[in-house]
């Protein structure tokens, strides 16, 4: 009684029913997908793999695993000599055989980076600096302290000379331990970690408040900050800037200098900066010719069909010919592997067709499901 696998490669033996298969497949969908997730680097990005023509069709070729023997031999001495032999045999004497294997021409279009910048009038590069970075106290827009989770400690709130005031049951006034990040009682205990941070930030126009420390790590009298690195008083009005030094004035009308204590690293400044480019990266085209290693499987056991599949893939890597990058096409082959199995195996078996697809796919194995006319 002839197999499923029998009668498919009797079916593909004719090459007026191998379009028709192939296409089938969606082979173009399958080995975009597959080779970015193989080939893709910080230097190319695949974004399209199309299939052309077929170049050979194959019948049954096997690939050969031999037995190795490795190992060194040491000589010692001249009169009383010795020797150390220390041989290991490596592998299986074993065949791994594919049923077909299909030469594809494919066609690869992969950006390829770093791009090149171009700048222009109407594509100018834009720079933006940022101020000095300062260490601040998170708070929110009442002016309460937010915790090391980012939420008000609705019992403490900043005064506008600086003070951190804890209310009932216990009232008094806490101090802030800029390198601990913990706001503490008078007697030293622990009431709080707070959220500490370096503004102002990059990114996104998302307000943040913060209360900017002075150098000796507490609070400036009525000053606030946002992330942006906008100065106002306590109740949001804009802070006036000292017209000879450029700092901010705080409660009392004196310049200050908020201070960088967060991170105690001995640096006297710190700057960011944000830099916008226009960069146009180089397209490329490959023309390949992938190699389709194809299982005509007559039952279905999957976890051991794959574990084959694997087998065979791990030896061809090591061949000279194998495409392992896309820094080095010459004169190399990427190869593709699929299991081809009865359109109605899965029948009663409680899987889901979709389901085993993706675990094949997770082992850059494409899974198809075939009737033969």
């Amino acid at each position: 009684m002839p197999t499923f696998a029998d009668r498919l490669l009797v079916h593909l033996s004719d090459p007026a029913n191998r379009a028709t298969f192939l296409n089938g497949m969606n082979l173009g969908i399958f080995l975009t997908t597959d080779f970015q997730a193989r080939f893709n680097s910080e230097f190319w990005q695949i974004t399209q793999v199309a299939v052309g023509a077929t170049r050979n069709f194959s019948f049954e070729e096997p690939t050969w695993i031999e037995t190795r023997i490795l190992g060194r031999k040491d000589h010692y001495g001249n009169g009383q000599s010795k020797t150390n032999i220390d041989y290991r045999v490596y592998g299986i004497e074993t065949t791994l055989w594919a049923d077909a294997i299909v030469e594809l021409e494919t066609t690869w279009q992969a950006d390829q980076f770093p791009g090149t910048i171009v700048s222009s009038q109407a594509t100018p590069p834009t720079f933006e600096g940022l101020a000095n970075l300062v260490s601040v106290l998170r708070i929110d827009t009442a002016n309460h302290p937010l915790d090391r989770s980012g939420i008000p400690l609705a019992n403490v709130s900043l005064d506008n000379q600086g003070r951190l005031q804890v209310g009932p049951p216990t009232p008094g006034t806490l101090t802030l331990d800029p390198l601990a990040g913990a706001l503490l009682r008078p007697n030293g205990e622990i009431y709080s970690l707070i959220l500490l941070e370096l503004f102002p930030r990059l990114g996104p126009i998302v307000q943040f408040l913060g209360a900017p420390l002075g150098e000796n790590g507490q609070p400036l009298h009525n000053l606030r900050m946002d992330s942006q690195g906008s100065f106002t008083d306590l109740a949001g009005t804009p802070a006036s800037i000292d017209p000879l030094t450029h700092l901010p004035l705080d409660g009392d009308g004196k310049p200050v200098r908020p201070a960088r204590l967060t991170i105690p690293d001995g640096g006297t400044a710190d700057y960011r900066f944000m830099f916008a480019l226009p960069v146009q990266t180089d397209r490329v085209t490959f023309n390949l010719v992938t190699r389709l290693y194809l299982f005509a499987m007559s039952e279905f056991n999957l976890i051991n069909d794959l574990r084959n599949v694997l087998a065979l893939k791990h030896r061809l890597e090591q061949q000279q010919d194998y495409l392992l990058s896309l820094n080095d096409t010459a004169n190399k082959r990427p190869s593709a592997f699929t299991l081809v199995y009865d359109a109605n195996v899965l029948t009663g078996s409680g899987l889901v067709r979709n389901d085993v697809l993706r675990l094949g796919a997770s082992m850059d194995v494409l899974i198809d499901f075939f009737t033969i006319p």
